[in-house]
């Protein structure tokens, strides 16, 4: 995928020149934090949006969400992200 490696080098580039201690909130945020138990409690309607080539969400993770969450809708874009 020609256009999978460009966006790796650019995501690499762009993580790699901010801040370490924002880099670091950001990952600590997004790697630590679990909400799983909450979902069945989002208390109003739902889009959840699934790339169908995301490198770090595979395609059953929007699936599982949306069945978890009782007002949801789940699109699927045919993109990679």
């Amino acid at each position: 995928d020609p256009a999978g490696g460009a966006f790796e080098a650019e995501f690499k580039a762009s993580f790699c020149a901010i801040d370490p201690y924002m880099a670091r909130c950001f990952a600590e945020a997004t790697f630590y934090c679990d909400i799983r138990e909450d979902l069945a409690r989002v208390p109003c309607p739902a889009l959840i949006v699934q790339c169908t080539r995301d490198r770090i969400a595979p395609r059953h993770v929007g699936s599982w969400m949306q069945a978890r969450m009782p007002d949801s809708t789940l699109v699927e874009i045919d993109a990679a992200g």
